[in-house]
């Protein structure tokens, strides 16, 4: 009995728990649980009532996801051909792509858009498939704008559609950059076409990121752009019951395509022969009707608003401020005269300095007014601080000591703070950088791309040379390099270690010349090295030296011959921080020169002879 009364408490138990989860789903949802005894209510969810926006899963770690960007401006968009649906028609039939800019139909899917014929061409009777058509139009960059005739198949087909068109227009032209765009959200309230899911949009955009990762495509997120709080579209980018958008939210799809930019160097082999598209009669219901009176009146397109004024901040750096409005981030105006003025400073923070606006405005203020059409535009802002890190023991003082100096169009002394191990070295700002090498930079010190990178930022710079070592190895060894009848040509070089040399330049083609030879960056090398001398024909008794450190306090000299260099080297311990000397130059025997021989006239005295 005692087993018994457990068991029954214990089902009794788990009966309650379940009704609670039950409840608590239902409540969740916006639906009322029946009371015992009575009949689940058969009543629909109203249209809004669930949010369902943890629904949408998109990694922003994803290498596929496009991240937020500077907006690319007209140009990129100009550069973009448009492949899709009704809504890509939309583009067009709106004013805001031009006809070179899509391929698309009204009412197609995946299975349609791969398979159909559905472009045409002036002066050309064919039809053309999307693929087909693009390897003809040539463009910079696709993006893919489709799916949302597609929501009545499974996902695993919807992909299997949407990657075998990927694959079709990467044969077709593999010189065009492609970007799978997510299918637009549908409103809460999308009434003429009740059969639509927004879940199912969501699980359909969650696979095209899976897809991109796979195939190495890029996948811009624009549903972001789209959407409410909730997880559906926003209302006010549809017309009310429909699940098309308006202007207002084509522009904003537009704007989102701009500001997560996919920018490359241009593949494509030439751009001639691109035939004209033919002229394209868009369904009447593609281009957007007026709204009623009723849904006018509720709208941000009330009577007499022109345009908007959209001003925002590109990522950090800074705020915007406008009159009373100060310290945003964001300004938004509504323009209801095309006469209207508005002014907007872009303020950096500090540390940063103002570069420009999106629109390629250089003025921190900007004043639009004479409006045509809306503006919307990003300030942008750039770090203006050095940060100089140091590891090490100072070999000439206690310290080091470092300094710099940048110049450029938009960086002024009292803009940039300065920092040298983390610390803020206000004092340095205005003062002279020196970067001081050991040896000889122009001598595998890769000055050329520093010099490079400052000229790249604008900043101007001098290079002053010391004495190069291969001059204070020849002071130490008491040698001249260019001796008559020895050596007239003295050859710098390496042997190929961890950096490569070309092969006509290897030890052993460069030997055939018995010219004096100076070696860097070999010391750790000289097994090999003795062997590709000897190989290239300087004898084994030709003299050779090895100059540990020339010219400091500690330098050593040790000399020997070819066939023993390796030898000596080991013996002494030498890996590096020296130069190795092979050549006749080290010899006892040479020519007189003609320079100071009595019997040789010059331009300042007589020979003998």
């Amino acid at each position: 009995m005692q087993k018994q009364a457990v068991l029954v408490c214990s089902v009794c138990a788990l009966a309650a728990i379940l009704t609670i989860a039950i409840t608590m789903t239902l409540l969740k949802r916006g639906k009322t649980p029946a009371a015992p005894g009575e009949q689940p209510s058969s009543e629909v969810l109203v249209p809004g009532e669930e949010d369902i926006s943890d629904h949408y899963q998109i990694s922003e770690t994803s290498a596929a996801l496009l991240p937020e960007t500077a907006d690319a401006g007209e140009s990129y968009q100009k550069e973009t051909l448009f492949l899709g649906d009704s809504n890509t028609v939309r583009l067009y039939a709106n004013g805001l792509i031009s006809l070179q800019q899509f391929c698309a139909k009204e009412g197609i899917g995946t299975h349609a858009a791969l398979n159909e014929g559905i472009v045409t061409f002036k002066k050309d009777s064919s039809t053309y498939t999307i693929a087909q058509a693009v390897a003809k139009m040539k463009p910079r960059r696709v993006v893919i704008m489709l799916g949302t005739n597609d929501t009545g198949m499974s996902v695993d087909e919807f992909i299997k559609n949407y990657t075998a068109l990927v694959q079709a227009i990467q044969e077709s032209y593999p010189y065009t950059d492609i970007i799978v765009n997510t299918v637009p959200p549908v409103p809460a309230n999308h009434a003429n076409y009740p059969h639509m899911d927004q879940t199912k949009i969501d699980d359909f955009n969650m696979a095209l990121l899976s897809m991109c990762e796979q195939m190495g495509l890029k996948f811009l997120n624009s549903a972001e752009a789209l959407k409410d709080a909730n997880g559906y579209g926003r209302e006010d980018y549809y017309q009310t019951g429909d699940i098309h958008l308006k202007p207002v939210g084509l522009k904003a799809m537009l704007s989102y395509l701009r500001t997560h930019a996919y920018q490359t160097d241009d593949r494509r082999p030439d751009t001639a022969n691109i035939p004209t598209r033919a002229e394209y009669t868009p369904n009447p219901s593609s281009a957007v009707t007026a709204p009623s009176s009723s849904e006018a009146a509720g709208s941000s397109e009330e009577q007499g608003v022109l345009y908007q004024a959209s001003y925002r901040v590109d990522k950090t750096g800074g705020t915007l401020s406008s009159g009373s409005d100060s310290g945003k981030t964001s300004l938004s105006y509504e323009v209801t005269s095309a006469a209207q003025s508005i002014s907007v400073t872009a303020v950096p923070e500090d540390g940063y300095v103002f570069v420009k606006w999106s629109d390629g405005v250089t003025q921190k203020t900007r004043t639009d007014t004479n409006f045509k059409q809306n503006v919307d535009v990003t300030a942008v802002f750039a770090a203006a601080s050095v940060h100089i890190s140091s590891t090490g023991k100072a070999v000439l003082g206690d310290s080091y000591t470092f300094t710099a100096k940048l110049g450029g169009k938009h960086l002024t002394a009292d803009s940039i703070r300065w920092y040298a191990n983390g610390a803020e070295v206000p004092q340095a700002a205005g003062k002279t950088t020196v970067r001081l090498h050991t040896g000889d930079p122009c001598l595998y010190g890769a000055i050329r791309e520093q010099m490079d990178a400052l000229d790249a930022d604008g900043i101007p710079y001098d290079d002053t040379p010391g004495v190069s070592s291969f001059c204070g190895a020849a002071a130490a060894l008491r040698a001249e390099y260019t001796l008559p009848n020895v050596s007239q040509t003295v050859i710098i070089t390496r042997t190929a270690g961890r950096t490569p040399v070309p092969e006509r330049e290897s030890i052993r083609s460069l030997a055939a010349h018995q010219a004096t030879m100076v070696l860097f960056l070999s010391t750790a090398l000289t097994e090999t090295l003795q062997g590709e001398l000897l190989a290239g024909g300087y004898a084994a008794e030709t003299p050779a030296a090895i100059v540990y450190k020339a010219t400091w306090p500690e330098e050593k000299i040790f000399r020997c011959a070819v066939g023993t260099l390796h030898k000596t080297v080991t013996e002494n311990g030498m890996k590096k921080t020296a130069l190795i000397v092979v050549g006749g130059c080290l010899g006892d025997e040479y020519l007189r020169s003609l320079l100071y021989h009595p019997d040789f006239t010059t331009e300042y005295r007589k020979g003998k002879a």
